[in-house]
């Protein structure tokens, strides 16, 4: 186990075959390993966990205090991830406590590309949480589609109206243009009658002049 200090002191702790044993098609494995272990006397069992035999071991063993240090960062992490799955389980997988955001993805990155392996349970609690952040982003999708669909439908209707506007206006345009061109014409015709006829009665009045 590591110390929270920042000294990175190890300590042992007994940890649950749960904890120990990724997936059930490798339980075998895991156990056989701990029995070889349990017989060199380097760990210790019981029926459900098992514990480093001698905290020097975690000094002295080059081979583990090799592990433990090129780890150091990822094993704190899942310790982390640990409590977090274990909270989750104790509130009945309550969606409240699942992982977001960046610690989501810190988390995410750690199953991807740290050499730690995750437990069943840690699995578990970290595929619910990148379940409902998915689940959360389609609906977001969807929500921003439904608007960008709405905002679409407003601008169409928009669009429709202001072409009706500028088409009524293009109408009553013409009208009042059709009208001063019909008026225009009608005084034209009566400037034109009455010219004609006073040229008739001049000419009318002509012979009598002479």
């Amino acid at each position: 186990a590591l110390n929270d200090d920042d000294e990175f002191l190890w300590t042992r702790r007994r940890v649950a075959f749960s904890e120990l044993i990724p997936t059930q098609a490798e339980a075998i494995i895991v156990r056989e390993v701990l029995t070889c272990l349990a017989d060199a006397r380097l760990i210790t069992t019981s029926e459900a966990a098992a514990e480093v035999a001698h905290e020097a071991l975690l000094r002295e063993w080059p081979r583990l205090t090799e592990w433990l240090a090129s780890n150091r960062a990822g094993i704190r992490l899942q310790r982390q991830l640990t409590s977090a799955a274990a909270e989750w389980r104790r509130a009945d997988n309550d969606p409240g406590f699942l992982l977001t955001g960046a610690r989501l993805a810190q988390f995410e990155n750690l199953a991807l590309f740290s050499t730690v392996v995750l437990t069943q349970d840690e699995r578990a609690y970290l595929e619910a949480s990148l379940a409902e952040r998915n689940r959360r982003e389609a609906e977001e999708r969807e929500r921003q589609g439904r608007e960008l669909e709405a905002a679409r439908q407003l601008a169409q209707t928009g669009q429709a109206r202001a072409q009706s506007e500028r088409q009524r206006a293009d109408a009553r345009r013409d009208l009042v243009v059709g009208s001063h061109r019909r008026c225009r014409d009608r005084q034209c015709r009566s400037r034109g009658a009455a010219g004609g006829d006073g040229l008739r009665a001049a000419r009318q009045q002509l012979p009598d002049a002479l």
